[in-house]
């Protein structure tokens, strides 16, 4: 089902390219009608009809060029939904806008908005209960290893009852979000906001003369994995755009499987300077993404500041959003990629619901963590799953380099059904290999991984594409998100909390706190900016603080037919 409704937004995407110049044929048709119209009976002698039909005329005229610029806006935001999570909702949407752009003026009820607290209230709420209980559970689980083994049973039963609770309460939040009445408003506001940036990408890229353009060349070094080398990919096109310079790619392999970033701009024609560069280059190279200095005000995490208040409402991490539209817009697979996707997952026969499994290993090649850490969090999504839905089949997709891993999660797990890429193996291009477990971890319903792993961060930033917000549908078991090129990791305080030993500080309202880690026990490490002090803070008195910069926002684009 996933494989088939997948390559369907493909077809979609083509479709709407013959109806654009469908539509754009039947525009020039009726300027011709009217022109009949204005032109029969000329002869009359009143003026004032002739002057009335020259009036009606030039009114339908405009209302043609409205519903035409509507109607392009329309077929452009919907080829860059990917409509493979939510297909009945996005079709639903296409449909409400055409029956809008039908009605006698155009006019739409403007859909419910919740306010910005509220949305922050909720994702508070939601932190706070996820917290409490990793302080429960590392509280119990020490007592228990001091405990007397007579009381360890009891110490077990207390903590089942913890998570049960801690369950239930999400449960519950999950609800009331569904029921809050904007769930409409949420994904049209997605819908609108991927719209938008990607217009400005495609405009950055497409250049109607290339050789005066600026431009940006970007060297991605292959010195690294596949997951380092694209977030160094995606830093560069970050900053192309900051600087409205089209970007130029020099990374070696890439355009075997995914499509130029340009279709209009691939050559610099000009020798370049080296970064910075100066203001008035026509060119410029940035000859190493990781070592760039001066590091561009651009780079994440900075989110573009006109983008930043409606992120804040939809979104509960905004960077990772924005990370993944760029992500989204990189990567676009050319068709024998997109061909070879849509075989993998028909043969995968992938079902929903499913986790998402990813097992990084460290440097010494073992498993950063334990097949148990990983699938004790696999069976708490679908023991919370279970309280609103009956679940026929757990299913879990893992990508992993190791064989044997998936031959001891079914022999361990058996009521699960384990899917993962049988044909890793047998492929020549490592990186198709990679991007097929990239693509179908995001397409998940939940993940869980190390933050700590290139390929988790970037699953995922991609899943960000494909639901309203969705950052909450990861379980990081090692890091909180990070991007790999950032300076600070910025989280604001929201509580006062006062030291209660000499391993944690004082945080004052407002407090600004470089985050280093949460230790998942109730507990983040970091340093206070204000004291310029390092040690240990309760989670749940903070939230993420977000860094906006001022980008260009290309309003040249918005009102290009």
């Amino acid at each position: 089902m996933v494989a088939r409704i997948f390559l369907e937004g493909q077809r979609l995407s083509n479709s709407f390219v013959q109806w654009k110049r469908r539509w754009v044929l039947f525009s020039l048709f009726s300027v011709f009608v009217v022109l009949c119209l204005l032109l029969e009976n000329t002869q009359e002698p009143a003026t004032a009809i002739y002057i009335d039909r020259l009036s009606s005329a030039q009114s339908l005229l405009v209302e043609l060029q409205r519903r035409n610029r509507q109607l392009l806006k329309i077929l452009r935001d919907f080829e860059k939904i990917d409509i493979t999570i939510d297909k009945e909702g996005t079709l639903h949407d296409l449909e409400e806008r055409l029956e809008i752009l039908s009605s006698s003026n155009g006019s739409k009820v403007p859909l419910k908005r919740p306010s910005t607290e509220y949305q922050h209230l909720q994702r508070h709420i939601k932190n706070n209960i996820n917290e409490f209980w990793y302080f429960v559970k590392a509280q119990l689980q020490k007592m228990k290893s001091e405990a007397a083994e007579s009381l360890k049973p009891t110490l077990d039963d207390i903590l089942a009852m913890a998570l049960d609770h801690t369950q239930a309460l999400l449960s519950d939040i999950d609800e009331v979000m569904q029921k809050d009445g904007y769930k409409d408003w949420r994904r049209a506001e997605r819908d609108d906001l991927a719209g938008l940036v990607w217009r400005r990408f495609n405009y950055l890229q497409n250049p109607q003369n290339c050789k005066t353009a600026k431009k940006l060349i970007c060297h991605v070094e292959q010195d690294c994995s596949y997951g380092c080398q694209i977030h160094r990919l995606v830093s560069c096109f970050i900053v192309g755009y900051g600087t409205q310079r089209t970007v130029i790619l020099k990374f070696e392999g890439f355009e075997g499987v995914f499509k130029p970033l340009s279709e209009t701009c691939t050559t610099n024609y000009d020798s370049a300077d080296i970064w910075p560069g100066k203001e008035t280059s026509q060119v410029i190279s940035i000859p190493n993404v990781q070592s760039m200095n001066p590091r561009s005000q651009y780079a994440p995490q900075a989110v573009p500041e006109d983008l930043a208040p409606r992120l804040t409402r939809l979104h509960g991490n905004p960077i990772v959003w924005w990370v993944g539209h760029v992500l989204q817009y990189v990567l676009r697979y050319q068709n024998n990629t997109t061909d070879y996707i849509e075989a993998t997952m028909r043969s995968l026969k992938l079902k929903n619901p499913i986790v998402g499994v990813q097992l990084a290993k460290t440097g010494s090649g073992d498993l950063s963590l334990t097949l148990d850490e990983h699938m004790w969090e696999v069976e708490r999504y679908y023991n919370q799953l279970e309280l609103k839905q009956i679940v026929t089949k757990r299913r879990i997709y893992v990508a992993a380099d190791d064989v044997q891993v998936i031959s001891d999660l079914t022999k361990r797990y058996p009521d699960y059904q384990v899917i993962f890429h049988t044909k890793r193996t047998e492929t020549s291009s490592g990186l198709l290999n990679f991007i097929i477990d990239l693509h179908i971890l995001s397409l998940t319903d939940f993940l869980v991984c190390s933050f700590s792993s290139e390929t988790c961060r970037l699953a995922y930033e991609l899943m960000q594409t494909k639901q309203p917000d969705a950052s909450a549908k990861c379980r990081s078991l090692d890091d909180v998100y990070f991007y790999s090129q950032q300076l600070h990791n910025m989280r604001k305080a929201i509580r006062v909390h006062q030291s209660e030993s000499e391993e944690e500080i004082d945080l004052e309202l407002n407090d600004l706190i470089d985050l280093w880690r949460n230790n998942w026990d109730g507990y983040s490490l970091g340093r206070n900016l204000r004291t310029n002090r390092w040690g240990l803070f309760p989670s749940h008195k903070v939230e993420i603080e977000i860094e906006t910069v001022k980008f260009p926002t290309y309003s040249e684009i918005e009102y290009t037919i």
